[in-house]
């Protein structure tokens, strides 16, 4: 008779360890990819379905944690066959305590039969003093309001004998106020419970072993080695912080990641990635593939632009390592900043970015200014755009006007380096994700993107170190990212601050219709404008 093996438990030994854990407040520093989340849900649901349990709040910082976090719970209220409803969708409304106007923020709930309920919300709600029972605020340190968070949160300790609040996360630098407060416990200051999980802690206790199980794989000894190398090769120089709960001695995100997905929409982002052998083609061929594809993709976009409003241009320039980033931002008649699309191009030839970069501006509805990296590479095509786009056209006699500025300014150049730029320009960069006054495309690259400036002693700026990223939602093979995306919209803002300084060539994209699409005749209105097919633009 074969013996009968037992089960392991379903929780591993540190995962047990914080659900055991009976103080009020319990502060989680930990590494990432190691399910905490997914048993805090587990928890969560035991916890409601008890009679002598209470009411749980999940927060994260966007919906989709929020639907994920929900859905682990509800696998586990089936796994351990509680008794409960379906996972509902409702509405929390939020009043915040300045008096400005009520938020309903979308939620997710679990009704069980102990009269509790479970629920997830997709946003940060400011005012929790009403509420009773637990509270969990995941991935804390990329709360853009942290601490106003944790003010409201700490009132569910004063409503009923049940209440307690967990807060847990990765690190964000050493100045995020997550970090703050897990020094501030290590000092005494705080009289909260704190653990700490790293990607060793959890090895010990056998997660790879875990995963192997649920993989239906057999663990050894040079599996585990070679599983944790390729979550450290991931994470890079990052490692540290995010698998050693080490923050960055260099400071945290400067704009936190849920402030910036508060701002995010639906908006197509085209990625246009070339070939080696593209470069060596001939020049008739490269242009008039450049031609083809700026009519087949990007006209349809700049047709979709509203002609009434305001546009301006920026772009960060990269040739084969770093991804040429061209990003126009539309100013509504509410003043507010909208991306109504991106284009990023990885390994395309200086010329053909060239004729992409002015296919766009060309079209461009009532363009004022454009922003441009003038540095490095980029020189080229800064200066290829200025001097197409140059100032003296504007007066009736085709004479110079030095009363003029650009229209189009290369940054970087002329004694006004990046750092000095970053330090003057991003806290307006950062401000207007606050005011709720620009927003950005709903794409994850782009978010990281965004994410990626630092503040470093004080000064928000761009690390050297390029962050590895996994195309993983477009296939093919890891890719780096230097925050291009990010640097290409805070220029394109940046432009949308300056004088209104409008094309005064600009001809509607509905004009391509007129001419049967072609982009290789003269666009209506535009005397001595050669277009000739494989000639210079």
């Amino acid at each position: 008779m074969t013996p009968l093996v037992e089960p392991p438990p379903v929780f591993l030994p540190y995962q047990q360890r914080v659900c055991a854990d009976p103080s009020k407040v319990r502060v989680i520093q930990k590494s990432r990819r190691i399910g905490l989340s997914w048993a805090l849900a587990g928890d969560a649901a035991l916890d409601a379905a008890a009679r002598t349990g209470s009411d749980v709040f999940y927060i994260g910082y966007n919906r989709e944690m929020a639907e994920q976090f929900v859905s682990d719970a509800a696998h586990f209220v089936r796994a351990f066959r509680l008794i409960a409803t379906e996972v509902e969708v409702a509405f929390f409304d939020d009043e915040p305590d300045d008096g400005s106007e009520t938020r309903r923020i979308l939620m997710f709930v679990i009704r069980f039969a102990s009269g509790h309920r479970l629920h997830a919300l997709s946003s940060r709600p400011q005012n929790l003093r009403s509420k009773q029972g637990r509270l969990i605020i995941d991935e804390a340190a990329f709360h853009h309001d942290l601490a106003g968070l944790l003010k409201a949160g700490i009132a569910f300790l004063m409503w009923g004998k049940g209440g307690r609040v967990d807060i847990v996360s990765t690190h964000d630098g050493v100045e995020n106020d997550f970090a703050v407060l897990v020094e501030d416990i290590k000092a005494g200051r705080r009289p909260y419970s704190l653990h700490t999980i790293t990607l060793a802690d959890a090895l010990a206790d056998g997660l790879y072993e875990r995963i192997c199980l649920v993989n239906g794989e057999t663990p050894t000894p040079e599996g585990r080695v070679e599983w944790e190398r390729e979550i450290r090769d991931f994470y890079g120089d990052d490692a540290s912080e995010e698998l050693d709960c080490v923050p960055r001695r260099s400071g945290g995100t400067y704009i936190p990641r849920g402030l910036v997905e508060e701002r995010a929409i639906d908006v197509p982002v085209v990625r246009l990635s070339l070939a080696d052998e593209f470069a060596t083609r001939s020049e008739e061929f490269r242009r008039a593939w450049a031609e083809d594809w700026c009519t087949e993709t990007l006209l349809p976009l700049l047709h979709g632009l509203n002609p009434e409003r305001w546009h301006t241009y920026g772009q960060d320039f990269g040739r084969v390592s770093d991804l040429s980033v061209i990003v126009p931002v539309e100013v509504g008649q509410d003043t507010r900043r909208r991306v109504p699309w991106v284009v990023e191009l990885r390994n395309v030839p200086y010329d053909e970015q060239r004729f992409i970069a002015l296919f766009v501006l060309q079209r461009l509805p009532k363009w004022k200014r454009a922003a441009i990296d003038g540095t490095g590479n980029g020189a080229y095509l800064g200066e290829a755009i200025a001097q197409r786009f140059a100032p003296q056209t504007l007066r009736k006699d085709h004479k110079p006007d030095p009363t003029r500025p650009d229209r189009v300014e290369r940054v970087g150049t002329a004694g006004h380096g990046w750092e000095r730029w970053y330090a003057e320009q991003l806290p307006r960069f950062k401000a207007a994700f606050e005011d709720g006054m620009l927003w950005v495309p709903r794409d994850d690259d782009i978010i990281r993107d965004i994410c990626a400036f630092r503040l470093v002693d004080g000064i928000p700026r761009l690390p050297k170190l390029k962050q590895k990223q996994v195309a993983s939602d477009r296939g093919g093979p890891k890719v780096t990212r230097h925050a291009d995306a990010g640097i290409a919209i805070a220029l394109a803002y940046y432009a949308s601050l300056g004088p209104r300084i409008q094309y005064g060539g600009y001809q509607s994209a509905k004009d391509i219709k007129r001419n049967k699409g072609r982009v290789d005749r003269p666009l209506p209105g535009k005397p001595g404008w050669k277009h000739a097919r494989g000639g210079a633009l």
